[in-house]
């Protein structure tokens, strides 16, 4: 019996798979967002953030929720990678939409027994992503948005990336 006749036999086992990949999905988000052990950027509670479009990029607190202000220019966070021969460059960056940023600052003011749920899970769904040099913002739901955070190095598909971790 092939995968297609046992899950058209047992519904359950295929929404059960679309489930765990969801959450899945949802907690790596989570990590990447609050910058817990499971970022390959965070270090000593640092990443790394752009208010250039990813020309350059500095380290700062993984506290700040991006976009926020520094140095009167809206910063963002910047996802930064290593080529094979040590050429580092931002693969794509990362905020809040304004609706989504507006309710997690909102969230995150409040007194943490005041809080009914976590405020980075429940808005996963305003992240977006931007390759540096494009002019518009990909949602969470958008079909687009493993093609703008699937990274590539310039040098060529054959070229080997490493994340970058602030003080690497």
């Amino acid at each position: 019996m092939g995968i297609r006749e046992k899950v058209n036999k047992n519904p359950g086992i295929a929404v059960g798979a679309a489930l765990a990949i969801v959450v899945l999905a949802i907690g790596f988000i989570v990590m990447q967002t609050r910058g817990g052990a499971a970022s390959s950027e965070a270090v000593a509670g640092k990443l790394f953030f752009t208010n250039d479009d990813g020309k350059t990029w500095f380290i700062d607190d993984a506290t700040n929720i991006p976009p926020f202000a520094k140095d009167g220019k809206e910063a963002v966070r910047a996802y930064v990678f290593r080529t094979g021969d040590g050429t580092q460059f931002v693969g794509f960056l990362e905020r809040y939409s304004p609706a989504g940023k507006k309710a997690l600052d909102a969230a995150m003011a409040l007194p943490i027994e005041q809080q009914t749920e976590d405020p980075f899970l429940a808005n996963a769904g305003a992240m977006q992503w931007k390759k540096p040099g494009d002019a518009e913002w990909v949602g969470a739901s958008d079909p687009k948005a493993d093609a703008v955070t699937k990274v590539v190095s310039p040098k060529g598909a054959s070229d080997t990336l490493t994340p970058v971790a602030p003080g690497q």
